[in-house]
């Protein structure tokens, strides 16, 4: 299974449809790891037979998005942060053992718009950056692909968009 995971889209519609339309045919599941459910609202309009998971970020107002995740998808545990209640901006330590405390395999999280992806102590972190606006100066949009199965991350690459 491989999924795409955005973030940090901060009305950005257009870039995440266009991330949606390079990739079409290449993933079956959308993350989208927060700050941003207003777009994500108006992209599954726009597709509505998206399969999609979210989470809430701090600039997300939408209360009925809960701000963790937890997923089982092909033997594989994730879970999902938007990363502001973890301090993911001075450290991935409090991440990390909120990862092995829930026995995630997979985290995906954002709120720093810097693009991550590493296997730390066996958990893989996935941050796929920011597709939207908000990035500061010269910054890329960035996503990720991540391929799950056999209860493995196969795969997971940081992309531009």
């Amino acid at each position: 299974m491989k999924i795409l995971s955005v973030s940090d889209s901060h009305g950005d519609l257009s870039a995440l449809v266009d991330v949606v339309e390079r990739n079409a045919g290449q993933f079956q599941l959308l993350l989208h790891l927060g700050d941003g459910m207003e777009e994500l609202g108006e992209l599954c309009e726009i597709y509505p037979k998206l399969e999609y998971a979210a989470v809430r970020g701090n600039c997300d107002d939408s209360g009925q998005i809960e701000a963790t995740n937890t997923l089982i998808l092909k033997g594989v545990k994730i879970w999902m942060t938007h990363g502001h209640l973890f301090g993911v901006k001075r450290s991935l330590a409090y991440l990390l053992r909120e990862a092995q405390q829930r026995e995630a395999k997979l985290v995906f999280f954002g709120h720093t718009h810097q693009p991550y992806a590493e296997c730390v102590e066996g958990i893989w972190f996935v941050n796929p950056g920011s597709i939207g606006g908000h990035r500061g100066s010269g910054a890329r949009r960035t996503y990720a692909l991540t391929e799950i199965d056999g209860g493995q991350v196969r795969d997971c690459r940081i992309l531009e968009g």
